[in-house]
C-alpha cells in the first residue's frame, strides 16, 4: 500500500491511498492540470477542479485539481474541493443533483452545496 503523502506537489498524479481516499471507484488524482491533456486548456476557466464521472469515459474515476491547496488542508485532511469531486465520482453520470448533494453532505463537505449556491438536499436543511 502506498504511503500517505504529507505534501501535495503540482504536476503529478496520486493514487487514492496516498491521499487517504479509500474507495475503489477513484483511480487517481492529478494535480496541476487534467489527466486528459486534450482538455487541459478548455476546461479550467473559473474552475478549481473537475471529476471524470462519465462511466463511458476512458478517464472515469480520475479527479483533476489545479492547485495542491484544493487537495489537502494544512492539517492533512481532504479539502472540500476534493470531497466535492469525490462525490461526483461516487454518483457517476450526475451533476449537482439531489443524489450528489446527499453524497457531498455525507462526505462532510456540505459547505460545497452552499458554495455552489444550491438548495440543500431534501430533509437536510
Amino acid at each position: 500500500m502506498p504511503r500517505r503523502v504529507k505534501k501535495v506537489i503540482k504536476g503529478r498524479p496520486y493514487r487514492p491511498a496516498q491521499l487517504g481516499i479509500e474507495n475503489d471507484e477513484v483511480w487517481g488524482v492529478f494535480v496541476g492540470g487534467c489527466i486528459d491533456e486534450r482538455n487541459a486548456w478548455s476546461i479550467w476557466e473559473g474552475v478549481d477542479a473537475h471529476a471524470h464521472n462519465d462511466t463511458k469515459s476512458a478517464w472515469f474515476g480520475w479527479i483533476c485539481v489545479l492547485e495542491p491547496r484544493h487537495v489537502l488542508t494544512p492539517t492533512g485532511k481532504l479539502a472540500s474541493t476534493l470531497l466535492h469531486e469525490l462525490a461526483h465520482i461516487l454518483v457517476p453520470n450526475e451533476y449537482h443533483t439531489e443524489k450528489w448533494k446527499r453524497m457531498v453532505v455525507d462526505l462532510g463537505a456540505g459547505n460545497e452545496v452552499v458554495r455552489e449556491k444550491l438548495t440543500p438536499p431534501r430533509g437536510r436543511q
